[in-house]
């Protein structure tokens, strides 16, 4: 978001900062929760990207002015949660025809889960709960979780991915030696 659409946006949102940053926060909120009922995929993310799109708008077209930035959020929300429709169909042929290409047999799928619980059976016990338990979530509750973990180990969460992808990346070279 450049500086110009940013000060575009305060301006939607309220005449003054304090009043434009409470206004912020919750139409944030309301939409995080709209996103979170509709099952996305992150509503936060989305949330943001909402903002971004009505931001850009304001600072790209000033003579098209928006009467409620509320409503405007909302329009474009239904568009972001049509894309995500989108997205999410797209990927779901894209697997349904890779699987039909690729079809799978129970013995592959017998020898990746052996060699799956072996690998984690090597992971000392603290590295395999973390796994388990930054993987064991979806939707807003992933979110919340790995929020969580990173306040009770004191990292943020940018350094939690990066543990979890190191420790997947492990994770990978055992299963491929064991394959």
């Amino acid at each position: 978001m450049t500086s110009e659409s940013f000060e575009a946006l305060l301006s939607l949102l309220g005449p003054d900062q304090e009043t434009a940053s409470r206004a912020y926060h919750l139409q944030h909120a309301r939409l995080v929760r709209l996103f979170a009922w509709n099952n996305a995929s992150d509503p936060y993310a989305l949330a943001d990207q909402a903002f971004d799109r009505l931001a850009r708008h304001a600072a790209e077209r000033p003579d098209d002015p928006i009467r409620t930035a509320s409503s405007f959020l909302r329009g474009i929300a239904r568009n972001l949660l049509r894309e995500e429709a989108r997205r999410i169909a797209q990927a779901a042929e894209a697997a349904r025809t890779l699987a039909a290409m690729y079809p799978t047999n129970r013995e592959t799928d017998d020898a990746l889960n052996d060699a799956l619980s072996a690998c984690l059976d090597r992971l000392p016990p603290d590295k395999r709960s973390l796994l388990e338990s930054y993987y064991s979530h979806s939707g807003i509750d992933k979110i919340q979780q790995h929020a969580r973990t990173a306040k009770q180990m004191g990292i943020t969460l940018n350094a939690l991915r990066n543990r979890v992808m190191r420790l997947r990346s492990e994770l990978e070279t055992c299963m491929r030696k064991h394959l």
